[in-house]
């Protein structure tokens, strides 16, 4: 029962932080505004909901939302990267 509790916080962070990063908060500096947060989890739960309705293995999930994180880190840092 204890091993499903970490497994089921961890999540919950993965699409906390994946949301936030996806909305605009940058890793870099912190700066972002409530309002991108707020889309970027409603986009987070729109695909894992998608993700649910599609019957897609909860493996899987993890993966395809990972991904966006990093899809989102990297384009967070060539934005900022242009900028300066």
């Amino acid at each position: 029962m204890r091993g499903s509790t970490i497994a089921a916080v961890a999540t919950c962070t993965l699409l906390a932080i994946t949301g936030c990063i996806l909305g605009g908060l940058s890793l870099m500096d912190g700066q972002g505004c409530l309002v991108g947060i707020i889309v970027g989890a409603l986009l987070i739960g729109i695909l894992q909901n998608e993700m649910i309705i599609l019957n897609i293995n909860r493996y899987w999930h993890t993966i395809v939302i990972s991904f966006v994180l990093l899809l989102a880190i990297v384009v967070d840092y060539v934005r900022r990267r242009k900028q300066v």
